[in-house]
């Protein structure tokens, strides 16, 4: 589960960089690339899983059990994407409980009333109060007291600064561990959020996006402790497997260009299959 692992990271005076993943694959290659945590993406599961948009579609129960073999797969802490909590705070009680089981060492619990970060159309957001119920109910049911609650606002980008000021304020005073504010484009933003919070700041960025053009320093300096790329992945992924199918449709060949693609061996050895033989000669009778 790694939780002791994470809250030691939120604690400290370093910054990280933590990648959105969507499946087993792309935590195991974080993991070994260095990255000291991942964060689930519901929207990339959503794609990935189901094929679907990221509007609703995924059930707590799916998510939790994508979840558990993500976790399952890497000896790093994972974040986990809990929605809007699917529910009531008595609802929120069990997401919580759920994923604690499942391995996962923390979650995130949006105050948006549709689900679905990039969902067209107006966004609004539950009331203040609302929110501040469900990550006290969350908070409540935890078991284990290095898993964290993180509080995510998208009042920055839907109603302005004053407001999630206002609602950041009211999220660590309902007892989240950290908050998570949608919506950052600048350093400005960054330090007035960070003078605002006594929890530690996480923030996103998307390829694109202003705030990716910064250095992890100066976000750092600035008051943040986290950054995540929800996106990236699932972005390179459906690009390369875009150009490469692509590349078969029109060639017809399975001549691939080697220097392309990951060789059958590396994969064998992301999975650990030269450790898994060997246990299968070790409880193997002759």
């Amino acid at each position: 589960m790694q939780t002791d692992e994470l809250k030691k990271m939120l604690k400290d005076d370093q910054f990280y960089v933590i990648p959105g993943v969507f499946d087993c694959l792309g935590a195991l290659i974080a993991q070994k690339t260095g990255f000291k945590a991942v964060s689930i993406t519901g929207n990339g599961l959503a794609g990935s899983f189901l094929g679907l948009p990221d509007s609703a579609m995924l059930s707590a129960r799916e998510v939790v059990d994508f979840s558990r073999n993500i976790a399952g797969a890497v000896n790093i802490p994972v974040i986990g994407d809990a929605d809007t909590g699917y529910g009531d705070p008595i609802t929120v009680m069990r997401t919580v409980k759920e994923f604690e089981a499942a391995g996962i060492a923390a979650v995130h619990i949006e105050d948006q009333e549709k689900r679905g970060s990039y969902y067209t159309g107006t966004k609004r957001l539950v009331p203040t109060a609302q929110h501040s119920d469900k990550i006290k109910a969350a908070v409540y049911a935890k078991r284990d007291p290095d898993f964290c609650v993180i509080a995510r606002t998208d009042a920055l980008r839907t109603d302005g600064m004053d407001e999630a000021l206002r609602r950041i304020k009211a999220y660590q005073e309902a007892g989240a561990d950290a908050v998570f504010v949608v919506g950052i484009s600048s350093l400005a933003d960054i330090r007035q959020i960070s003078q605002t919070v006594s929890v530690p700041l996480i923030i996103n960025a998307n390829a694109g996006d202003p705030i990716a053009q910064i250095s992890p320093a100066e976000i750092h300096a600035a008051g943040a402790k986290f950054i995540f790329y929800p996106s990236l992945l699932r972005a390179a992924v459906v690009k390369c497997m875009s150009d490469m199918l692509d590349s078969l449709y029109q060639s017809g060949s399975a001549g691939i260009d080697s220097a392309r693609v990951t060789s059958s061996a590396e994969i064998n050895e992301l999975l650990s299959l030269p450790g898994y033989q060997d246990l299968e000669r070790r409880f193997k009778s002759d």
